[in-house]
């Protein structure tokens, strides 16, 4: 795999988070939906499309196969396919059937307390394609973190909010979507399916897992470099707490099935964007 393809999945893994009676359903719906708000998920759901965009540029420019006229059309296809509408409705019905009543209420304290907005603020910030680009180019320039506590507080988050198992799982379906469409041309109709390619590269591991173990803490270290270490690990504190640990696998749930959702509806429009014309 070429290190230009392997930086796409890099920047796209990294732009890469029960009803028991009618009235507390209510209840836990519209506090989902406030949780929902507070977060800046919302924000940062509005640039998936266009980090998948500049992911797909990268790795596949316009080529003999993939005319400029087919690789509009796969750009058309990834605004479809990774529709923020599709991340918002798994998201919601994740945080409403994963958080008790105790937990909505601490997670939103959570998000709307002084710290909590503040770290959203940066979380929404960094989520931009145009600031991941930035701080992955600069990664070579520069070293990771020279201060040994704040690197045993970057892996500590990483662990604490998933941030590593996130960006492999997201680097799998991606690898999954592209290894799908681009086995279209000398493929028979309905030979393979994306879950085939997914299953068979998840069985092998995340290519370059070490790599984006690194991309992801460093990631990390680029979104909170203006929080102090005693905030940094108030956060920690957050996420480690039932409620957090509950929200935060709540986030992991929906967004990946969320993602798979997408990168399989992607993988099948462009295999039929490609074999159309053969």
């Amino acid at each position: 795999m070429s290190n230009k393809l392997i930086k796409s999945i890099f920047i796209i893994a990294l732009g890469v988070c029960s009803i028991a009676a009618n009235t507390l359903a209510s209840d836990r719906v519209a506090m989902s939906k406030q949780i929902y708000s507070a977060s800046g998920l919302e924000a940062q759901l509005d640039n998936i499309p266009a980090t998948i965009d500049q992911g797909f540029q990268l790795a596949s420019p316009p080529s003999d196969v993939l005319t400029p006229e087919r690789h509009q059309q796969v750009l058309n296809a990834i605004a479809i396919s990774f529709s923020p509408h599709r991340y918002t409705n798994h998201l919601l019905i994740s945080l409403q059937n994963s958080l008790t009543a105790s937990d909505q209420e601490a997670v939103l304290n959570w998000l709307q307390s002084p710290l909590g907005l503040r770290i959203t603020q940066s979380e929404v910030a960094s989520s931009q394609p145009d600031a991941m680009i930035k701080m992955l180019d600069s990664m070579d320039n520069s070293p990771f973190i020279a201060d040994t506590e704040r690197k045993r507080l970057i892996a500590t988050l990483d662990h604490a909010i998933m941030a590593t198992e996130t960006a492999k799982d997201i680097a799998t379906s991606t690898q999954a979507a592209i290894a799908f469409s681009a086995y279209a041309p000398n493929s028979v109709p309905g030979a393979h399916q994306y879950a085939d390619f997914r299953n068979a590269i998840h069985s092998m591991g995340s290519v370059g897992e070490t790599e984006l173990r690194n991309s992801t803490r460093a990631m990390l270290q680029y979104t909170y470099r203006d929080l102090t270490d005693a905030e940094l690990s108030d956060y920690i504190s957050f996420a480690m707490s039932p409620a957090g640990t509950r929200y935060t696998a709540a986030i992991q749930r929906g967004f990946s099935q969320a993602f798979h959702e997408s990168s399989q509806s992607l993988g099948s429009d462009i295999q039929k964007i490609i074999t159309a014309g053969l």
